[in-house]
């Protein structure tokens, strides 16, 4: 397996060097796409920057640069970002990729376990479960999500991401046409989603690709980040939050921006 791990990138990169780090030694090539202007068309410079930081530094191979067009959907913008990649992956000579933004996190050694799994199954594509934290490193929405994340996919020239067809609930710019997807049991892996874990939430909110935030929604949500505490329960996924500890390699690799973990 030679595995692509692609990054797509706007903001939130005060995470991204910890979501790297972890999983540096398992992929091959390491692509990072990073963007200017948003989908929503908001100039901002801070991932543009720490990417070139972690490629002088070794940690990143690759960064391209994407620019969104602002006449289409910011969907559509993010399901090309996401091709820019596989096809820098493909040209490196991948044979298999994921994709990842910079507020995921895996464990190592489940990730090691992950990859194995897939090429004993020979898997064409994967989907994994998901925890996601919420106002700070160890505040927890209990339970996991209830859609998945696509995990190691083969990569074959006609690779193409967005708005495929797919057996389980995912972010449709994720979606692959793979003629098979499977899903990783959650005891061998899920992953770490730091969604709600920022230095701006603000600015993750106004920039979403997702449709989901009406007004009464946004401020909801950015009531419910301020007031994060175990007990809480917030309003935007009708789960309560619960106080966690997160395993030892990814609390090392983790710089909480919220000062609250």
């Amino acid at each position: 397996m030679k595995l692509a791990a692609i990054y797509n990138v706007f903001d939130g990169e005060e995470l991204l060097a910890g979501s790297v780090q972890l999983i540096r030694p398992e992929v091959a090539f390491l692509i990072a796409i990073v963007q200017l202007k948003s989908n929503r068309g908001e100039v901002y410079e801070g991932g543009v920057h720490e990417c070139a930081r972690l490629n002088g530094s070794g940690l990143i191979d690759i960064v391209s640069h994407f620019t969104p067009d602002l006449q289409q959907p910011a969907r559509v913008n993010e399901a090309r970002k996401r091709q820019k990649g596989v096809q820098i992956a493909n040209q490196l000579g991948a044979t298999h990729f994921l994709h990842l933004d910079c507020d995921e996190y895996y464990d190592p050694l489940p990730f090691r376990r992950a990859k194995t799994l897939v090429l004993e199954q020979a898997y064409e594509g994967t989907v994994c479960r998901l925890k996601t934290y919420f106002g700070a490193c160890n505040l927890q929405l209990r339970g996991f999500d209830v859609y998945h994340v696509p995990f190691i996919h083969r990569l074959l020239p006609s690779t193409n991401c967005g708005f495929c067809a797919y057996p389980f609930t995912v972010d449709p710019t994720r979606s692959v046409n793979s003629s098979q997807v499977a899903e990783m049991p959650p005891e061998v892996i899920f992953m770490h989603h730091f969604s709600w874990v920022r230095r701006d939430i603000g600015r993750k909110i106004r920039n979403s690709s997702s449709d989901v935030f009406s007004e009464s929604v946004r401020l909801a949500a950015i009531e419910d980040f301020e007031r994060a505490r175990a007990g809480l329960v917030v309003r935007l996924y009708q789960k309560e939050l619960i106080e966690v500890t997160l395993p030892k390699a990814v609390q090392e690799c983790f710089k909480d921006p919220s000062g609250r973990g």
